[in-house]
């Protein structure tokens, strides 16, 4: 007999536990203030009408997510003008890639640090401990759907 703990004991193997965002109420959408962008207005509507927006306190959460509003917002605003000119003469009057492209690079990081942090992706939902009502469908849910199709 060995004196191993046992599994369920062991650090490395405790799990998060998984809210159940069905459980969460829908509440109304806060409106978004300032100049925004069409899409990025279409996306305010579209993340406080998903599952996870339920979960959000918008007292200590809000901040974050009307930074995230910006950040997309912005971020649209500089594809659009290099859109424009892809390529722009450099100082030594040499053909480069427009540097907003790099300014794009940084935006696009910075909004993948919130939304991780916030859970919008499948990855960060798991570690954060957010299932949301499709994500608990078991196995054998799976399997009764195939046989019926």
């Amino acid at each position: 007999m060995t004196n191993a703990k046992k599994i369920e004991h062991r650090e490395h193997r405790i799990r998060p536990k998984l809210v159940d965002m069905s459980a969460y109420k829908k509440r109304d959408i806060p409106i978004l203030k300032g100049r925004y962008l069409k899409i990025t207005k279409l996306w305010w509507e579209d993340f406080w009408n998903s599952e996870l927006a339920s979960a959000v306190d918008i007292k200590s959460d809000g901040q974050v997510i009307y930074r995230l509003a910006t950040l997309i917002d912005e971020r649209e605003r500089i594809y659009k003008q290099a859109k424009k000119d892809r390529l722009v003469v450099g100082s030594q009057g040499q053909v480069v890639i427009n540097p907003l492209y790099s300014a794009l690079l940084k935006i696009d990081a910075e909004i993948r640090q919130i939304e991780d942090r916030i859970g919008m992706s499948p990855k960060s939902r798991i570690s954060l401990g957010i299932s949301l009502t499709q994500a608990k469908k078991s196995l054998a849910d799976l399997n009764a759907q195939l046989e019926e199709e």
